[in-house]
């Protein structure tokens, strides 16, 4: 517990500080602006209760800057001034992580309403593989009286539907409204009273009165699907569409299949979409993101596409099954359908395996001898290191990137892309390595790889390495 007369003691320093600078600043103010009458002191403002709201605010902001929701919290008992500047920062960001709290959090939010008129981002997540339930019924009930909420993010739990069949929908909202910045859903499945699983998306929506989404993102989703199998048993039928500005579908694990794929075009409000992000994992993937551009492809400007997997099993054809001739174009034929495209990005893995038996996979030449939109303006890619990478690696051949030199040649051509304007090399590492070895690999790509680019003045490099924290 704090003690409050040791913080009021401190804030009491502060605010003799605070006086002093004001009272520099009246003598300078009153001497520019004579005309400017002084307001009289009264013996009152010694007390930290009738200070001006705006230090209370100050002092707080300097506060949630440091993350210190404990002394937030203990500032906020110090009197209903400090209480109301309080609240908004306390409640601004809230996380759920217990599945015996899910009941309370949300009995807490209806009877409070001041406290759910705060919350900007929730966080709503379990421990172990999906095990925490969350009512659907309940939450829904909640949601209307979240009227600031622009981030929801639900992670490692199981949507319960209680008290409907599988096709009464009685919970859903007839009358949607409302808008998120964000909505992420994370490990997710759902099921009914009766332990039967239920499509995740619609439940999702069903359950939420939204109408526009600006980030839309799914990953590693419940529902049993094949990944060459378009069941629309399996995945549902969205009871609505709505407007999306950015559609990440990141899963390996069946968010990418071909059926989740037919239900984004049926979801996504027509002319919303302005940026997707995929992960293929597979080449029936691709294929469907072919036929999706095709109908929400019209205002799409940027297209994320990750597709290290592919490029795994570019390193394995010689164990698997002989892979589609023609591959990379036809994955590269659903661009021209984004008539808008600004910027494309393209994430790929180092070619680890020894010696020049893939040098014939000419992935980024198969790329671009398709018809991209001369409306790019920007070209990201985005390379992934191995864990083991080290100094050595970065001189070896050009096999590591698979065949990166032939970009050079089609990015300059400034009759395909006039508005090029940017070429942007992100390297990703992790662990960290020396900064001198990242050093190396960029002089090898900017001289021997994208010599031209380089010489144009358009080729930039950027350092990722991803930072993990530790739960307590």
């Amino acid at each position: 517990m704090f003690n409050v007369k040791i913080i009021k003691r401190h804030l009491g320093r502060y605010v003799s500080r605070l006086k002093k600078s004001l009272r520099k600043h009246r003598r300078w103010y009153a001497t520019a602006l004579p005309d400017v009458p002084r307001r009289p002191q009264s013996g009152s403002t010694t007390s930290i209760g009738d200070l001006p709201v705006e230090v209370f605010a100050q002092v707080i902001a300097v506060l949630d800057s440091r993350r210190d929701k404990e002394s937030m919290a203990a500032c906020s008992l110090v009197s209903r001034r400090w209480r109301a500047v309080a609240l908004p920062y306390l409640f601004s960001t809230v996380s759920v992580a217990e599945e015996e709290d899910f009941d309370k959090f949300l009995a807490f939010l209806a009877e409070t309403p001041h406290v759910t008129q705060q919350i900007r981002s929730l966080s709503l997540w379990g421990e172990g593989g999906s095990a925490a339930r969350l009512d659907c019924t309940a939450f829904s009930r909640v949601f209307p009286s979240l009227t600031r909420l622009r981030r929801l993010f639900l992670d490692c739990l199981t949507l319960q539907v209680t008290g409907i069949g599988v096709d009464e929908g009685s919970f859903r909202h007839n009358d949607s409204s409302g808008w998120l910045e964000a909505l992420e859903v994370d490990d997710v499945c759902c099921e009914d009273m009766e332990g039967r699983r239920l499509p995740v998306i619609p439940t999702v929506l069903d359950m939420l009165p939204v109408t526009s989404v600006h980030l839309l993102r799914f990953d590693r989703l419940g529902d049993a699907v094949a990944k060459n199998k378009n069941s629309d048993f399996e995945v549902g039928q969205p009871s609505r569409s709505i407007a999306v500005g950015h559609l990440a579908v990141v899963a390996p694990e069946g968010a990418a299949t071909p059926a989740y794929f037919a239900f984004y075009e049926k979801l996504v409000h027509v002319g919303s979409l302005g940026c997707i992000s995929v992960f293929c994992s597979t080449w029936e993937d691709a294929e469907q993101l072919t036929a999706f551009l095709r109908v929400q492809g019209s205002s799409v400007t940027t297209v994320d596409l990750d597709v290290t997997e592919l490029l795994a099993l570019e390193r394995e054809q010689h164990l698997a099954p002989p892979l589609p001739p023609r591959r990379w174009q036809h994955l590269a034929q659903s661009l021209p359908a984004c008539a808008n495209l600004s910027s494309l990005r393209l994430h790929i893995s180092w070619n680890s395996m020894e010696g020049d038996s893939l040098t014939h996979t000419s992935v980024f030449s198969d790329i671009f001898s398709v018809t991209i939109p001369p409306t790019l303006r920007e070209f990201q890619l985005w390379i992934k290191l191995p864990e083991d990478w080290g100094y050595a690696d970065a001189h070896t051949s050009a096999n590591e990137l698979w065949g990166l030199s032939t970009l050079d040649r089609a990015l300059c051509d400034r009759d395909r892309f006039p508005e090029l304007r940017r070429v942007l090399v992100i390297i990703q590492s992790f662990p960290v390595v020396p900064p001198a070895w990242i050093y190396a690999l960029e002089g090898r790509i900017a001289e021997r790889e994208l010599p031209r680019v380089d010489g144009m003045g358009i080729l930039y490099f950027q350092w990722f390495t991803p930072i993990c924290y530790e739960l307590d």
